[in-house]
């Protein structure tokens, strides 16, 4: 998907030592901005607020590309 999409294509990741912690892949087409799919470490969620940081960090990309 990524290479077909290119620039509409959003990965944003988070890792910890090394390791991901938690992903989100997303599309932008247009005005649009579909998250797709999103997975973290709960275990590790209190520690550094994975699932607010990785959700404000997509919905930044978005509002950024219109």
């Amino acid at each position: 998907m990524a290479t077909a999409l290119e620039d509409e294509v959003l990965l944003t990741v988070i890792r910890r030592e090394g390791r991901i912690c938690a992903f989100t892949f997303a599309i932008t087409r247009g005005r649009t901005h579909y998250n797709m799919y999103s997975g973290l470490d709960y275990t590790l969620n209190n520690e550094g607020d994975l699932y607010f940081n990785l959700f404000y960090h997509d919905m930044d990309q978005a509002f950024r590309a219109g």
